[in-house]
């Protein structure tokens, strides 16, 4: 799962700390209403994105889904949050108990939010998101044309995903929008982007950029270069701004030199909604926890652990992030954080 091409665990983050200087990077329990727990329910996939950093490292042939009994111990323990976000490894509508699983989220989170690639959703599906209150759906769709959406998504089908998507747009309670990570191949394509989510009804949209990984070098799929990016960013906001679409820049859209740019150069639009942040905000409201139990400060750069005791402290304050918050909160950042500050692992 590591982009990196180096292996950063608990002791590469910083040395020991005492206790007393870790506990002032906690997150308090009056913060739960802001707290994220990401769920990857599954690592099976029903697609071969050539660009996937979850990929890399599927050569073995076991595969992962967590049990319900799992996931009713970890909510049970972790107590309420402010957001539950089901999607990460694999395609969660390919875990074999997938109703039961969103139920289970529905009764500890407050607004529930499901990444999916969309091709394996129904009438029925839609009709469990309905009953579990989801607030936002997210579909993963990087092209606007069957040929691109082949080579982007590999073993799914367009036209399946477009009919799903108005499936979506005409019986879903939830708020619908279209993630699409922009590459050299894709980026003159996804600037019809806003005009494809106008004719399927759909007003919102998150962009991100490729995180390079072994994975997606080996399959020819590369970052844009900084001058593509400038190019692709103006010209998708202007027809963002003309369809009347919604873009959210994902805060990993960008290195820092080029947040500058952005915060400059897209003031004047009204469609965009991010915040442009000079800093680090993921490993301080947020955990992912795998399939296999695993849980992660950010998208997979520092080495998984098991957490020491299943319940909010043990999750949202493991020992690794507290060092992690420490470490961010000064000038010292470990490599992994250095070089994605950089852009080099973006």
């Amino acid at each position: 799962m590591n982009r990196t091409r180096f292996s950063f665990s608990e002791c590469t983050i910083a040395p020991d700390l005492p206790q007393h200087i870790l506990k002032k990077y906690a997150v308090s329990e009056d913060m739960r209403s802001r707290a994220v727990l990401g769920l990857g329910i599954t690592d099976l996939c029903n697609l071969r994105c050539p660009f996937c950093y979850y990929r890399q490292d599927s050569s073995s042939q076991k595969h992962s889904v967590m049990t319900a009994v799992f996931l009713k111990h970890l909510l049970d323990g972790v107590g309420r949050v402010g957001t539950i976000m089901v999607g990460l490894e694999g395609e969660p509508l390919c875990h074999p108990d997938f109703p039961t699983m969103m139920s289970l989220c529905a009764k500890h989170a407050d607004n529930i939010v499901l990444i999916t690639n969309g091709l394996l959703l129904n009438a029925d599906s839609v009709r469990v998101l309905n009953d579990c209150k989801v607030s936002s759906i997210i579909l993963s769709c990087d092209a606007t044309t069957s040929e691109t959406y082949r080579k982007m998504r590999r073993g799914g089908n367009f036209d399946d995903f477009t009919k799903n998507a108005r499936l979506l747009v005409a019986s879903s309670n939830a708020l619908i929008s279209i993630h699409s990570v922009v590459t050299k191949d894709n980026w003159r394509e996804l600037i019809r982007m806003p005009e494809f989510l106008n004719d399927l009804g759909i007003t919102h949209m998150s962009l991100t950029q490729l995180r390079n990984n072994e994975w997606s070098e080996l399959n020819g799929i590369y970052r844009s270069s900084y001058e593509e990016i400038q190019e692709f960013t103006m010209s998708v906001c202007r027809e963002a701004e003309k369809r009347g679409v919604t873009i959210v820049f994902d805060y990993l859209y960008a290195d820092r030199k080029m947040w500058h740019w952005l915060r400059e150069a897209l003031a004047s639009f009204s469609c965009v909604k991010s915040e442009f942040s000079e800093s680090c905000i993921s490993p301080w409201m947020s955990v992912s926890l795998l399939s296999d139990g695993r849980i992660f400060p950010c998208c997979g750069d520092i080495e998984p652990v098991f957490p020491e005791n299943i319940n909010f402290e043990g999750i949202f304050n493991n020992k690794v992030l507290l060092k992690l918050r420490y470490v961010l909160s000064g000038q010292n950042f470990p490599e992994v954080c250095r070089k994605c500050l950089r852009g080099e692992y973006i």
